[in-house]
């Protein structure tokens, strides 16, 4: 649940990029859009964590060269925190931590 972008330098005007990012279960198109003679293309994906590929394509036919890349979707910044809310001396406790989207996300807690 993060925010990503990249650019495409290109030396032409008026071109089509079609770009999207895919996993086994989840497909997101994104917008590229030209400004000034740079393509970009800014996103927030809260699909699950993983690997991906993004796919950009030239006139929704012509990879760019080295598409698909591979990349990786990680959770977002844990805010939500579910468990008990005591624990005796020496007990062990399992805490469910989640991002924003309902992820589980990595947290280390030490005391």
């Amino acid at each position: 649940g993060r925010c990503a972008s990249f650019a495409i330098d290109a030396p032409h005007k008026n071109l089509k990029f079609f770009a999207a990012l895919e996993s086994a279960t989840h497909r997101y198109e994104l917008d590229v859009v030209e400004e000034d003679g740079t393509y970009a293309c800014s996103y927030l994906v809260a699909a699950p964590p993983g690997p991906y590929e993004l796919s950009i394509l030239l006139d929704d036919e012509v990879p760019v060269p080295g598409s698909p890349f591979t990349t990786t979707v990680a959770a977002g910044a844990p805010c939500a925190l579910a468990g008990p809310n005591e624990a005796a001396p020496g007990e062990k406790i399992d805490i469910d931590v989640r991002d924003a989207y309902g992820h589980a996300a990595d947290f280390d807690l030490r005391v």
